[in-house]
């Protein structure tokens, strides 16, 4: 009588396709992490180009406005320190955005120490896309510069209150307002002459968020107010935040 062989299965195909599966699984991950390198490094070249163009717009529109050489390293060194520190603060922030309050109390730290007035700041936690950083952090150094030189940063009384607040549109979009208000300072009026900081001020700070912007200058002290729709800045609202900075 024939003897009835167990048929034992062969593993060696299963054995192989494991080993492909494996192989595939490490192209594809190893394909995955270079296309996020790629997109990453573009995108850091993207971002290179435009803090190029942002510096070189900064040296030449300062040049042009500087009385000599001495005035232009000075100003134009003031700018890049605050441009600086806006930078810092998006490298930190990441995608999360960066918020007002860090903003304000970052782009005022080179004037805090100065012994003096004290700068108080209110308004909703509200988070600033890249571009807004950027523009807003240069406007602060503008008028924290401005108030050292001439206005309340200039007397020991003085006090600056640095307010942003969310308006309703009504039938509009929402808008975000800031407002900087000096107050018991030495009485100014508007400059002869328009230097750079008086265009970022009355112009290029609105332009370039799509709003508006109004500087005054009166017996009490300078007061701006930047106004602008809150999509423009991708602001993400939260809890209202205070503070004061004695200086």
């Amino acid at each position: 009588m024939p003897q009835i062989q167990p048929v034992v299965p062969d593993r060696e195909p299963q054995s192989k396709d494991r080993t492909t599966f494996s192989r595939i699984d490490r192209i594809s991950r190893y394909l995955t992490r270079e296309k996020r390198l790629r997109l990453v490094v573009n995108e850091l070249g993207h971002r290179t180009k435009n803090l190029l163009a942002v510096v070189q717009a900064i040296a030449t529109q300062t040049a042009q406005r500087s009385s000599d050489l001495n005035a232009f390293r000075s100003e134009f060194s003031q700018r890049i320190g605050a441009l600086s520190r806006s930078l810092d603060l998006l490298i930190h922030e990441g995608e999360r955005g960066v918020s007002v309050a860090e903003l304000v109390q970052r782009q005022l730290e080179p004037f805090a120490e100065i012994d003096g007035p004290c700068i108080v700041m209110a308004g909703p936690d509200a988070l600033l896309n890249r571009e807004a950083t950027q523009t807003l952090g240069l406007a602060l150094n503008e008028l924290a510069t401005n108030a050292t030189k001439y206005g309340a940063l200039s007397v020991p009384e003085g006090t600056i209150s640095v307010h942003w607040e969310l308006v309703p549109g009504g039938s509009g979009p929402e808008r975000f307002r800031l407002i900087w208000c000096e107050q018991s300072g030495p009485a100014v009026t508007p400059p002869e002459h328009q230097g750079f900081g008086s265009m970022i001020l009355q112009r290029i700070a609105a332009a370039t968020l799509g709003g508006n912007a109004r500087h005054d200058f009166d017996g009490g002290g300078v007061r701006w107010t930047l106004e602008v729709p809150t999509a423009a800045i991708l602001m993400v609202k939260s809890k209202t935040v205070s503070g004061a900075r004695d200086r």
